[in-house]
């Protein structure tokens, strides 16, 4: 097994709708982020909806440089864990917060393929939705429950990824060592072609309701178990 490790501080990026970089949804009304300084630091992100134009605000912040991963293998077990801080707004303010990563990773038959590791938690509801072929989103009928405001959260994200087939599975979901084990329905998502350079991209996007008051997350602690 090897850990990969990325730090709260970055470097990070930011992508939001109308940069071109085909994030779904409107502009936030405002956006951003910044670190949190302590002896285990911590990314905070901020948000607020927009009315006008009408549709859900979305944006996303990622580090600057694909993490790299080790040597494929033909099968590759990944679980991606962080600590997550919601804000009391976050309940009637937020649409999704929606954590991915896309793996970028040289198949055995020495083609590049990008693998979609997406992952969202609809906060009304609950709903886990996971990545599909293409660009959607699927169901995957398990309800998550409510997240503590200003209550650390340790979310785990395991995946498996088939080298040879081109196939990726969320596997599974868990919120402080409760495991919600993916549908095998859901599992199994067709990789694409890609010329990205090879790594693990981790996307951590903030989604609101349009007329959604300011809210955050806050974020530590990411790290890669790969096996």
């Amino acid at each position: 097994m090897q850990i990969i490790k990325y730090p709260a501080t970055g470097p990070w990026k930011v992508h939001f709708p109308t940069d071109g970089s085909q994030i779904g949804g409107v502009d936030p009304e405002t956006y951003g982020y910044s670190i949190v300084p302590g002896s285990k630091p911590s990314l905070l992100m901020s948000m607020e909806g927009n009315t006008a134009p009408p549709g859900f605000p979305a944006w996303m912040a990622y580090p600057a440089s694909p993490i790299q991963l080790p040597t494929a293998e033909p099968t590759m077990n990944i679980e991606l864990s962080f600590s997550l801080w919601v804000d009391s707004n976050t309940k009637t303010a937020a649409n999704v917060i929606e954590t991915d990563t896309v793996f970028v990773i040289k198949g055995a038959d020495g083609k590049t393929y990008s693998y979609n590791g997406s992952a969202q938690v609809i906060i009304a509801s609950g709903l886990l939705e996971v990545g599909s072929d293409g660009a959607g989103w699927q169901s995957t009928g398990i309800r998550i429950p409510a997240f503590t405001p200003n209550v650390k959260h340790k979310i785990r994200i395991s995946y498996q990824i088939n080298t040879v087939t081109h196939l990726i599975s969320v596997v599974s979901y868990a919120v402080d060592d409760v495991v919600y084990a993916v549908p095998v329905a859901n599992q199994n998502v067709v990789a694409t072609v890609s010329t990205w350079t090879l790594g693990a991209y981790l996307q951590l996007q903030q989604g609101s309701l349009p007329a959604g008051n300011p809210w955050t997350l806050r974020f530590t602690h990411f790290k890669y178990r790969v096996c």
